[in-house]
């Protein structure tokens, strides 16, 4: 959606406050956030300067009842500035919990990987790469959604934060994706082709993949970054900037880049680690099936050696018993 297509939506009346932030390039893509702020925002009748009728229509510049205020013009059309208290509490609550889980967790698998050499492997390597992903992931990005839920506009970290946040937030997402695709193909590999695996095993070989799992994911961001601006509301009787309606969205349009980017990085992973983890399943239950083959291949025969042995006991005693019948 362009910023054109936003002031089109403006002089039609259409509230655009669901489609913004449904665009918005969220850290956890919560679209709750808009939802709630939609369903609490200004729709019912409201009196201005002593009349009567939906506050849409009296917002909606080119209609006749256009009477209202600036700021019931920024509230009819961006929402609510803040959720209630109770919801607001809730969710800051929970995302604290999360934050504080996620952060510490992450923090505590990076520490014992450098800490010991023992951990030194190509696996942990891997798991290394997606803390740091997830840390990152959780430092940039969830701070600003609580901070949603307490003060959606206007928006004053400036352009700069605005467009690395978005960068950042979908790159380390990129990066968590393609670490957890290549560990499956590491541990495809040690299951199902095992020499394979021991010839291409090496440290040096994780920590190219690795870095090239990050510059393509940053590289691969670079679209969100361009697209994403801070758009400002025009109040329609004077053409004045609503400065305080300024929020930090995905505002251009962005043509198929949704699409490519749910394609690249979420249905072709998914499908690959499907197949991945499929494949060896069945390997694994094909290992286990002849080794409980073989298990009771040795139980049969150990009976049969038990048997045989028993045989020649009775046989050797038979004998004796004979021997010591004949010399007396």
């Amino acid at each position: 959606m362009t910023v054109n297509e936003l002031n089109i939506l403006e002089t039609s009346g259409t509230n655009w406050n669901s489609e913004l932030n449904a665009i918005t390039p969220s850290l956890f893509n919560f679209q709750n956030v808009s939802e709630l702020f939609t369903t609490i925002a200004i729709s019912g009748n409201e009196t201005v300067n002593g009349t009567t009728e939906p506050l849409g229509l009296q917002c909606m510049w080119g209609k006749p009842s256009f009477n209202c205020t600036e700021e019931q013009y920024l509230e009819y059309w961006r929402g609510p500035r803040s959720l209630p208290l109770s919801t607001a509490l809730s969710v800051t609550i929970l995302f604290v919990g999360i934050f504080v889980t996620g952060v510490i967790g992450n923090l505590i698998v990076c520490v014992v990987i450098v800490r010991h050499a023992a951990m030194h492997t190509a696996t942990n390597y891997y798991l290394f790469s997606l803390a740091v992903s997830d840390l990152i992931f959780l430092m940039l990005g969830l701070p600003y959604e609580i901070s949603l839920y307490w003060h959606q506009y206007p928006y004053n970290l400036g352009l700069a934060f605005c467009k690395i946040r978005a960068w950042i937030s979908e790159a380390s997402t990129y990066v968590s994706v393609l670490t957890i695709v290549a560990f499956s193909m590491e541990r495809f590999l040690a299951i199902c082709h095992p020499l394979h695996s021991y010839r291409m095993s090496g440290l040096r070989r994780a920590m190219r993949i690795i870095a090239i799992l990050w510059t393509m994911s940053f590289i691969s961001a670079v679209p969100f970054a361009m697209y994403t601006d801070i758009d400002y509301l025009t109040y329609p009787p004077d053409n004045s900037t609503l400065y305080e309606s300024a929020f930090c969205a995905l505002l251009q349009n962005p043509g198929c880049l949704w699409e490519v980017s749910t394609c690249i990085f979420f249905a072709i992973p998914m499908a690959v680690m499907i197949i991945l983890y499929g494949r060896m399943g069945l390997r694994i239950r094909s290992r286990t099936k002849k080794a409980a083959e073989v298990a009771l291949g040795k139980v049969h025969g150990s009976i049969h050696d038990e048997t045989k042995t028993a045989q020649s006991r009775r046989a050797i005693i038979r004998m004796l018993v004979n021997c010591i019948f004949t010399i007396k």
